[in-house]
C-alpha cells in the first residue's frame, strides 16, 4: 500500500500509452513525445515497474526525513538549538530531492528501454502539444485551483499585513497566480471554441 496518495500520479503515467485497434500502445513521453510502438505485456511491466519505484521514492522519503532528525538531534540534542533546525531542514531537503530523483529516474524508464525502437511518428509540436494538455485539463481543475487561491488568499491576509513590508511578496504572488490561471481560463475556452 502506498503511503502517499498517488494513483493520479500512476493514472497519468499511464496515459502516456495509448491503446490501438490491434491491442499494442503508443507510447509518447509526457504524452507528447515521439510515438513508439509497445505490446500490453510491456505497457504492464512499465507501469508496474514505475508503481513499484514510486512506492520505494515514498517510503525512502520517509526513512529520509526521520533518519535526519534521529541524526540532527543526536548531534545537537536539544529542540531548539538553532543549528537543529538548520540540519533538519537540510537534511529534509535532500531527502526530498532524493525522492524527486529517483521518481524522475522511474518516470523515464520507458524512455531508456526504447531508445533504439524505431519510432512511428514525429513528436508532437510544441503548439499541438498544448492543445492535447488543454484538452485534458477540466473545468474542475480550474474551478478549484480558483477557490484555493481566494481561501489562500483570504488566510494569508488574515495573518499577515500584505500592504506592507516584505509581505507585499504574499500580494504579488496571488495576483501573478490569478493573472496565470485566468490565463489559462481563457486559452481553454479557446481551444474548446476551435475544436467545435
Amino acid at each position: 500500500m502506498a503511503i502517499f496518495s498517488s494513483n493520479r500520479a500512476d493514472h497519468v503515467f499511464a496515459d502516456q500509452f495509448e491503446a490501438l485497434d490491434d491491442g499494442y500502445f503508443i507510447y509518447r513521453y509526457n504524452r507528447s513525445g515521439a510515438p513508439i510502438k509497445v505490446s500490453s505485456s510491456e505497457r504492464t511491466a512499465f507501469v508496474d515497474g514505475f508503481i513499484k519505484a514510486r512506492r520505494r521514492a515514498s517510503w525512502g522519503l520517509v526513512v529520509g526525513t526521520i533518519a535526519t532528525v534521529a541524526l540532527v538531534t543526536a548531534v545537537f540534542g536539544r529542540m531548539d538549538d538553532a543549528g537543529m533546525s538548520r540540519g533538519t531542514y537540510i537534511g529534509a531537503g535532500i531527502s526530498v530531492l532524493g525522492f524527486f530523483l529517483f521518481w524522475r529516474w522511474a518516470w523515464k524508464a520507458p524512455v531508456r528501454a526504447l531508445a533504439d525502437r524505431q519510432c512511428e511518428g514525429p513528436a508532437l509540436g510544441k503548439s499541438e502539444a498544448k492543445l492535447a494538455a488543454l484538452k485534458r485539463m477540466t473545468w474542475g481543475q480550474l474551478v478549484w485551483s480558483g477557490l484555493v487561491t481566494v481561501i489562500g488568499g483570504a488566510w494569508v491576509s488574515s495573518k499577515f499585513d500584505i500592504l506592507s513590508g516584505w509581505n507585499r511578496l504574499w500580494l504579488i504572488g496571488i495576483i501573478l497566480f490569478v493573472g496565470l490561471l485566468c490565463w489559462r481560463i481563457w486559452q481553454k475556452w479557446q481551444a474548446e471554441r476551435a475544436a467545435q
